[in-house]
């Protein structure tokens, strides 16, 4: 190979030159390779947690309003927040409405009965 110029006090250092750089190439690829580990990890323990949680939030709401459409009027009380942040303040807002929801078709039920 020839040489660079690296020199150093008279004495040719292009052998070390080299050898710090392809190994600085070496070192870079590992830290990306870890980084990436690292990022998957992340988005792994991240979907694991919030998403999973949105998941399951999503499914008992669906379930609650299923409920409501089959004439359960009073499933707004079986619905309790799971966590006092965002997801549970949600859950707490949906609560009301579903027995506000229900309170009024229940109304709207016996009144039907009782004109028909």
């Amino acid at each position: 190979m020839p040489s660079t110029g690296a020199r150093r006090g008279g004495t040719d250092i292009t052998a070390v030159q080299e050898g710090l750089l392809s190994g600085g190439l070496g070192a870079a690829l590992g830290g990306l390779v870890a980084l990436a580990v690292l990022l998957a990890a992340v988005v792994s323990i991240m979907n694991h947690l919030v998403f999973g949680r949105l998941s399951r939030m999503m499914g008992s709401l669906e379930d609650v309003s299923t409920r409501l459409a089959g004439g359960d009027y009073n499933v707004g009380n079986d619905i309790q927040a799971s966590e006092n942040d965002e997801v549970g303040r949600f859950e707490s807002f949906f609560a009301q409405f579903l027995k506000m929801v229900g309170a009024a078709l229940k109304h709207a039920a016996e009144a039907a009965r009782k004109a028909g």
